[in-house]
This record gives structure tokens, C-alpha cells and sequence, in this order.
């Protein structure tokens, strides 16, 4: 993949996904901070307003909190293959041609 089909994560768009299945599951952000480790409720704020977003440990554990997978929490439920995936961000078409092929999972 060459520069010009770059990859950039859209933060807001999965700190949005974070608070609407928290909410969905009726996880209160202290029951987040309570059974992970280490996390302030202002880190659970900040990765719902996307101002950053969970590590890879932290992603792990919230979704095995929340009931979901990585993939729901970065691509969402009911996207499908020919629609940009939210958390893409392209400057042009060429994601197209390089994810037609792909497919995401995330096993557990």
C-alpha cells in the first residue's frame, strides 16, 4: 500500500461506539473503571469523546466487558464491504480496491 491509501483512525467515530454499547449493555463508565485496572473514569471519558482512544490491553478487556468484539467497536455492527468502513479515513477511492479482498475478525 503506498501514501496516497494511508489508513487514519476516526476517533470520534469509535469513542461514539464506545459510550452508545456501553450505554446499550447498561455498563456505567465506574463499573468500567472498577473492573479495569488502572483506568479513571476521566480515560473513559476521553475515549468516548474520542479524545484518544483505548490501548490494544485496554480494547481487549473492554470489549470482554461490554459483551462485543474489537471489530464492533472499531468498524461497528451492520457496516458492509462496499461502504467505507467508518473509522477509515481516505483522501481517495483506493481503499476500494485494497479492502475488497479483506476480511475483519477478531477471533476470542
Amino acid at each position: 500500500m503506498n501514501n496516497a491509501s494511508k489508513i487514519y483512525l476516526d476517533q470520534v467515530a469509535i469513542g461514539k461506539r464506545i459510550k452508545k454499547i456501553r450505554k446499550l449493555k447498561g455498563v456505567s463508565v465506574d463499573d468500567i473503571c472498577h473492573k479495569m485496572d488502572n483506568i479513571s473514569p476521566q480515560a473513559v471519558y476521553k475515549w468516548q469523546r474520542g479524545s484518544c482512544l483505548p490501548d490494544v490491553e485496554n480494547l481487549l478487556n473492554l470489549s470482554i466487558l461490554l459483551e462485543t468484539t474489537i471489530e464492533d467497536i472499531l468498524l461497528g455492527e451492520g457496516e458492509t464491504d462496499d461502504e467505507m468502513p467508518s473509522f477509515f479515513i481516505y483522501k481517495d477511492e483506493s481503499w476500494k480496491k485494497y479492502y475488497s479482498n479483506q476480511k475483519f475478525s477478531i477471533k476470542r
